[in-house]
């Protein structure tokens, strides 16, 4: 059984290096393996942000990621998503629960209600939690508008946040 020796190995060596980077003090996950012709098991550990353990915001990374390549799409492609017709009929039944529920449709921050539809009054589907990407619940979003939305991702000019160019933080 070589595969279970290659794997004891692997581990061993994940083993010693998080007694050197210990885990309490850099997140850390294996960004890339690979199986080598002399039987051993490559892997490059990427460093994350957040020190002190894994953070909500990793957490939403790792499950997007996850279901995003459950879809077939990349992190870098998560915009493609929002095209799919999966994403266009649930956001559409979202916004028609609101409508049932309160007779007009609003922001659930700050309560605004665009009289005339244009790209700045729009109302946005945001995410609250990606646990569940594409497969979403009523809960695991939330309708707000696009000042909101600016400021809840901290693209909004207040913001001393800078954009992540990598799309993480959208």
């Amino acid at each position: 059984m070589p595969a279970d020796r290659f794997i004891r190995a692997a581990r061993a060596f994940a083993k010693e290096y998080f007694e050197r980077y210990p885990k309490d003090r850099y997140q850390t996950e294996v960004e890339s393996w690979r199986h080598l012709q002399s039987g051993n098991i490559e892997f490059t550990m990427k460093r994350l942000r957040e020190p002190n353990g894994p953070s909500k915001s990793w957490q939403e990374r790792s499950w997007r990621r996850a279901r995003l390549y459950k879809l077939g799409l990349k992190m870098e492609d998560h915009e493609k998503y929002f095209e799919l017709p999966h994403w266009q009929e649930f956001r559409k039944q979202v916004l028609e629960a609101q409508k049932k529920k309160f007779g007009y449709n609003c922001c659930e921050q700050c309560g605004a209600r665009p009289q005339v539809v244009t790209r700045e009054t729009a109302l946005h589907v945001h995410h609250l939690t990606y646990e569940r990407l594409g497969e979403e619940m009523l809960e695991d979003v939330a309708i707000i508008c696009r000042p909101c939305h600016e400021k809840e991702h901290g693209r909004d000019k207040d913001s001393k946040q800078k954009p992540d160019p990598r799309g993480y933080d959208r």
